[in-house]
């Protein structure tokens, strides 16, 4: 009978110490014990960022912002004063349906617009396209964005004082075009390898399409809600702005239902930082005002931002934390709030315990996305 090797004794006390410690943890400690070794645990699968796609763009440079100079008291209205505006819906030749505030000329449309009448206006939006070949349903997709948008800002995180938002948006489908727009209305805007940009104080929007029209629809998403943030808080801290714009940029519509799935582009680049120990605390990244935020590594600063935003959604107290934090805003236009002593104060435990919550979400790798 052959003697059974020590080394194989050794290796299978391991396995069964292993297997004893998997066994007795609870679900999050196996989630950061898999999180440890690179391997993430998701509920769901997050979806790819797709790139903008915009001819030969890198997509770092096709990302490229600028802040803008934010109003105390932006042209806004109060959500009472509704504009008296039609409402016709109509069926094209393909079967689709279209909504809009006039009727077609050459399609019989039907009039709801007693049906339709409301005693509130969120906003009102203009869609201008600036191109040949921009196709009837654009306008009709960006104006439901918008109002979904608006939905889970007043529905879900009841922003209080809520104004009236003009949002004029502007779609080109030629490149020189859309740079000598931006020159005219964003002349400090010196990068032209841009998908779109936003300009509070006129209420506009102006984006660029792009071949596949997601991307284009997930861009207007994205600069629409600059303007929306802006008309609503006016001087806004930068981390806030760009978190909710990348928040809005991945939602997604289907009936009544509203899906925001979580950007893996952003999740997979935080996730590598924390693995090497590279991971800027919040301590820090709350320290910077709007200059010295731009100056830093902006993939970082953009994932940080929309991180941040998607934590806090991911829970009711998180979401009643984002309540309280832009009723903070809105009761003083004029004036940002010191967003490290604001969560230092009202987060349990404190501005450590946000970041300690914050990294360990990350290291678990599960990420549902959200549905309102």
């Amino acid at each position: 009978m052959k003697k059974i090797r020590p080394w194989i004794v050794f290796t299978l006390f391991q396995f069964a110490s292993v297997g004893t410690v998997w066994l007795i943890s609870t679900p999050e400690q196996q989630a950061e014990y898999l999180a440890w070794f690179g391997i993430g645990t998701p509920q769901e699968t997050p979806l790819e960022r797709t790139p903008l796609n915009i001819g030969d763009i890198p997509y770092r440079s096709a990302r490229h912002e600028i802040d803008p100079v934010y109003q105390c008291a932006p042209q806004t209205r109060s959500i009472k004063a509704v504009k008296e505006s039609g409402v016709y819906r109509w069926v094209d030749e393909t079967g689709e349906t279209h909504f809009s505030d006039k009727p077609p000329g050459n399609v019989q449309a039907e009039n709801l617009t007693k049906q339709y009448a409301s005693r509130e206006q969120y906003f009102t939006i203009k869609v201008t396209n600036r191109g040949k070949a921009l196709p009837a349903y654009m306008q009709d997709h960006l104006a439901t964005d918008t109002r979904q948008i608006y939905s889970v800002l007043s529905n879900q995180l009841k922003v209080s004082q809520l104004r009236q938002v003009d949002l004029n948006v502007n779609v080109f489908d030629n490149k020189n075009n859309f740079k000598q727009f931006h020159r005219k209305v964003a002349p400090s805007l010196v990068s032209d390898n841009i998908a779109g940009f936003y300009s509070p104080s006129l209420n506009l929007v102006a984006i660029m399409r792009q071949r596949n029209d997601d991307s284009t629809f997930a861009t207007a998403r994205h600069e629409a809600t600059h303007v929306i943030i802006a008309g609503l808080f006016g001087n806004i801290p930068t981390w806030f702005t760009e978190g909710m714009a990348e928040y809005f940029e991945q939602m997604s519509i289907s009936g009544q239902l509203k899906t925001i799935a979580p950007n893996s582009y952003w999740l997979n680049l935080l996730r590598r930082q924390q693995r090497s120990r590279h991971l800027m605390s919040l301590n820090e990244y709350f320290q910077y005002d709007r200059k010295s935020w731009r100056a830093k590594d902006q993939d970082t600063m953009y994932a940080t931002a929309w991180s941040l935003i998607y934590f806090l959604m991911d829970s009711k107290n998180g979401q009643i934390l984002l309540q309280q934090y832009m009723n903070e805003l809105i009761s003083d236009r004029c004036q940002t709030i010191n967003s490290k002593a604001f969560f230092a104060k009202n987060y349990r435990g404190g501005l450590q315990k946000l970041d300690q919550d914050w990294q360990r979400w990350l290291a678990r790798g599960r990420y549902a996305s959200h549905r309102f």
